[in-house]
């Protein structure tokens, strides 16, 4: 996705693709993709993973609860 595409939404997107969803993680895609890979899912010929996905894997290891979205 391009930078400016993301710089222009209000939040980032509820579904991304592995080149947006490294950088909410602030993660090389490499080390996303290694990390979070199992987490995709297909929709089409395309890959995605859910922003509450990553997230609430992230949150895990430092111990600190899911995040809670309204």
């Amino acid at each position: 996705m391009k930078l400016e595409r993301l710089q222009a939404c209000p939040d980032w997107p509820i579904r991304m693709t592995s080149d947006v969803a490294c950088l909410f993680m602030c993660v090389s895609e490499s080390t996303f993709l290694t990390r979070y890979g199992d987490l995709a899912f297909k929709e089409g010929g395309n890959t995605f993973w859910a922003r509450a996905a990553p997230e609430a894997a992230g949150a895990q290891p430092a111990g600190w609860p899911p995040p809670h979205r309204d």
